[in-house]
C-alpha cells in the first residue's frame, strides 16, 4: 500500500500473496510453473520430490495418471476465487490419483520445505522496494498465506523493506475480505484512501478500490486485462503512478 502525502501517493506497498507455497505441480499444464506474484514467482523445478514423498506414502499410485490430476488441480485452482489452503489443493491431485482420505502426515509431508528454493525475487524488485524506501515510501505486506511470512522476506533478502505482515492465517480471513485490507493499513496508521493496493489479481485490486483505496494490479505476463483496473508490468513501471521521476539508471 501506498500512502498519499502532498496529493501524490507516497507510502505503502500492498503486495499479494507472496507465500511459501509448495504446492509441486503446475496451475496452467502438467510442467512446472512461474506463479504470477507481484515480486516473486515460483522457481522452475522438478516434480520429484512430490513423487518421492507420495510414493513413500502410496507406491501403489500408477503415474500415467498424473497429467489427469494435474488437470484437476488446475480446474480447481481456476475456480476458487481467493487463494486456497496448500492441503486442498493437495487433496484435489490425490483424490484424481485415487487417495480420496490421505493421512495427515502424507499432507504434512507435502507441505514441507522443497529441498529447492521455493521462490525468486523478480529482478526489478529489489532496487524497486530500495528505492521505495529511500524515498520515504513505507511499505506492508497483505497476504493470503500462514506460517512466518517475515521469515520467508528475510530468507529472500527483503524484510528490511516492509514495517507490517498481514498474514490471512493470523487475521481469519483472506482476500477479498475487508478486514485483510484494514490490517494492512491500520498497521501503517492510514486511511485506505492514503493506500494504493498493488496485486497480480485485478478482482482484488476492484476490491480494494471499492474499499476507498487506491489499486493498480500487476500483470507480468500477458494476461486478459480487466477494463476497470489500471496495469502495470513491473515495479518500475510504479513512478508515473506515484507522480514522481523514475530513479536514474545511469
Amino acid at each position: 500500500m501506498l500512502r498519499i502525502r502532498d496529493g501524490k501517493l507516497r507510502a505503502e506497498y500492498g503486495a499479494h500473496q507472496l507465500t511459501e507455497y509448495q504446492c509441486q505441480w503446475g496451475k496452467n499444464d502438467s510442467r512446472p510453473r512461474e506463479v504470477s506474484h507481484p515480486i516473486s514467482h515460483e522457481h522452475p523445478f522438478q516434480t520429484k520430490q512430490f513423487e518421492e514423498t507420495l510414493l513413500r506414502y502410496h507406491p501403489e499410485v500408477a503415474f500415467d495418471r498424473f497429467a489427469e490430476a494435474v488437470d484437476a488441480g488446475k480446474r480447481f485452482m481456476d475456480a476458487v476465487p481467493a487463494t486456497m489452503l496448500r492441503d486442498d489443493y493437495h487433496r484435489v491431485i490425490l483424490s484424481e490419483l485415487g487417495i480420496h482420505n490421505p493421512s495427515r502426515d502424507l499432507l504434512a509431508d507435502l507441505n514441507r520445505p522443497l529441498d529447492v528454493p521455493v521462490v525468486e525475487v523478480f529482478p526489478d524488485v529489489p532496487p524497486a522496494l530500495a528505492e521505495l524506501q529511500a524515498r520515504g515510501i513505507r511499505m506492508a505486506i497483505v497476504s493470503d498465506t500462514d506460517g512466518d511470512l517475515a521469515q520467508a522476506f528475510s530468507n529472500l533478502g527483503l524484510r528490511q523493506f516492509f514495517d507490517v505482515f498481514v498474514v490471512s492465517e493470523a487475521i481469519g480471513c483472506c482476500k477479498p475480505d475487508p478486514r485483510m485490507y484494514r490490517a494492512g493499513s491500520d498497521g501503517l496508521g492510514l486511511a485506505p484512501s492514503e493506500c494504493l493496493f498493488v496485486d497480480n489479481d485485478p478482482d482484488l485490486v476492484l476490491a480494494a478500490i471499492h474499499l476507498g483505496y487506491q489499486g493498480i494490479a500487476i500483470d507480468r505476463y500477458g494476461s486478459e486485462r480487466h477494463p476497470d483496473v489500471k496495469w502495470i508490468e513491473n515495479l518500475s513501471d510504479l513512478w508515473p503512478v506515484l507522480g514522481t521521476t523514475a530513479p536514474d539508471q545511469s
